[in-house]
């Protein structure tokens, strides 16, 4: 589940200036796939300890915008919005985001502009990144989360870490390989579900596509609605992922 962002200020600590972001992380409301992660259930002590912010579920150090400050309990009303007389359970959190790192700096350049734009209705939003612990039908009853990210999309592919992870695993035979890292995608959070009808695009056991390439470029464009370039990118870092690279590009022939 994505939330959007809350509020935005210049903080002042030990005489230094701090780029601070709030907002609530999660709620007790049903996601895309139904599931509700119960907010009593969270453990956030791994995200405040030692978690970052990252922009849009990317890896690398390029893209850590951030660290996690604190969490605490709030409560939203029925327009999503942090709300003491709200009636939704809720996490709000308090975010510093990096200063003189360029993505960092776009990120607050951005969250500002919106702030200064009459009538302008985009937000940029959290969602949180973890582990299930313990699920009861669609309730996600206890959980632990470890990464924020921030997002301009509500619905995020994952990264391509973490899908190869999941895949190899899944190969290997581990069960729990194929449970979410990010909390929102629900059962089908490597490659999402298929739109169309019939037979699946990809074998719900391995995560492999039947029809290989061609099958993958298929679902990422139809069935999750990426552009092109987009779906081949996504394939094009995994592939990357998967096989181990070196710094300069090239890639061990021996394993791919």
């Amino acid at each position: 589940m994505w939330f959007p962002l809350q509020k935005s200020r210049e903080e002042v600590n030990k005489g230094e200036r701090q780029r601070i972001v709030y907002g609530p992380i999660s709620a007790e409301v049903p996601d895309g796939v139904k599931d509700v992660v119960v907010q009593d259930g969270m453990d956030c002590e791994p995200l405040v300890r030692e978690g970052f912010v990252n922009w849009d579920h990317l890896d690398g150090p390029q893209h850590l915008i951030g660290e996690p400050l604190s969490t605490q309990p709030c409560r939203l009303n029925e327009d999503g919005e942090i709300d003491e007389n709200g009636t939704i359970p809720a996490t709000e959190g308090r975010v510093l985001l990096y200063q003189e790192h360029q993505p960092s700096d776009a990120v607050w350049s951005l969250v500002k502009a919106m702030e200064k734009t009459p009538n302008a209705r985009r937000r940029i939003g959290f969602s949180v990144q973890g582990e299930i612990l313990e699920k009861q039908g669609h309730r996600i009853e206890k959980s632990r989360i470890r990464h924020l990210a921030m997002s301009h999309q509500p619905l995020m592919p994952l990264s391509f870490a973490a899908i190869a992870k999941s895949l190899r695993k899944a190969q290997e035979g581990v069960p729990a390989a194929l449970e979410t890292l990010n909390l929102d995608a629900g059962d089908d959070w490597v490659w999402g579900r298929c739109k169309r009808g019939g037979r699946p695009c990809y074998d719900t056991r391995t995560y492999q596509f039947h029809d290989g390439l061609e099958g993958a470029l298929r679902h990422l464009t139809g069935c999750r609605g990426y552009s092109l370039p987009l779906a081949k990118a996504v394939l094009v870092g995994l592939a990357k992922t998967m096989r181990g690279g070196h710094k300069d590009g090239r890639h061990d022939r021996a394993r791919g």
